[in-house]
């Protein structure tokens, strides 16, 4: 038995919490589908994500049917190292991506050059650290990057802060936070800030957890507190869920079931 992770989808009806009547979409045997990302662009509906072999993970992407099935994965993001996560963002109307690449020591930054097969490396952000899921998000004029180091086993969160994406950047916060872990994206919801990470309590992956944050640098603050879960329970098969992300238009989520080899 292997675990595989898949994605499933649904419409969004206005509650980025609801995950009722979601579609499954399962990758062939031999490979998994993970870290689901949501795209749009002239009228057409694209998800980014991990594609793995059970031996290295690439970047890949699909377009999205009416019925919420999916086109047949085009990779579009392949290195020596091990690839996920895909992490969207806009900036002066162009297209990035911050992948994970922890495994090679350094995070970096693409660049779409012609949407969405075409990638280039545009800089690299961090070298010699060995981070993982990185999120960035601008507030109050400035860019934030939330990201996870592991010393000694354990997540531990970081907090960088930069005027522009291409730094200088400076560390606001370096400590150990229980659940610590993206799970995806950082976003507004009726009215606060709220963290996707990811709930490893009983193994990795085991489930979402939503806190809402707050972030006040002036005063030397950073809380965030839980306020809403995923439990792998929307699935018959699944035991763990450990990705979330939504737009206007849809939330899509992984899963991770046991099937046969």
């Amino acid at each position: 038995m292997k675990n595989q992770w898949f994605i499933s989808i649904k419409k969004n009806n206005g509650d980025v919490f609801d995950i009722s009547e979601l579609q499954h979409n399962y990758p062939p045997k031999g490979y998994y589908w993970a870290d689901p990302f949501l795209y749009q662009k002239n009228g057409k509906d694209y998800i980014f994500y991990e594609l793995y072999n059970y031996k290295k993970g690439v970047i890949a992407y699909s377009e999205i049917r009416e019925d919420l099935t999916f086109t047949d994965p085009t990779i579009i993001l392949e290195t020596p190292y091990h690839l996920s996560y895909p992490f969207l963002f806009e900036e002066d109307g162009e297209l990035y991506m911050i992948p994970e690449t922890g495994a090679s020591n350094r995070i970096e930054l693409y660049k779409c050059v012609t949407f969405p097969n075409k990638w280039e490396l545009d800089q690299i952000l961090f070298d010699n650290i060995n981070t993982a899921d990185n999120n960035i998000f601008i507030k109050d004029k400035r860019y934030w990057m939330f990201t996870t180091t592991q010393p000694n086993q354990k997540h531990q969160l970081l907090i960088l802060t930069s005027e522009s994406l291409r730094g200088p950047w400076s560390i606001i916060a370096n400590q150990h936070i229980e659940h610590s872990r993206s799970a995806g994206k950082i976003f507004n919801y009726n009215n606060k800030l709220y963290r996707a990470v990811q709930n490893g309590t009983g193994g990795y992956g085991r489930g979402i957890y939503f806190k809402s944050i707050i972030l006040d640098v002036e005063n030397s603050i950073y809380d965030e507190n839980i306020e809403h879960s995923i439990n792998p329970v929307w699935h018959p098969d699944i035991f763990g869920t450990h990705h979330f992300d939504f737009n206007e238009k849809y939330i899509v989520l992984d899963g991770k079931r046991k099937i046969n080899d």
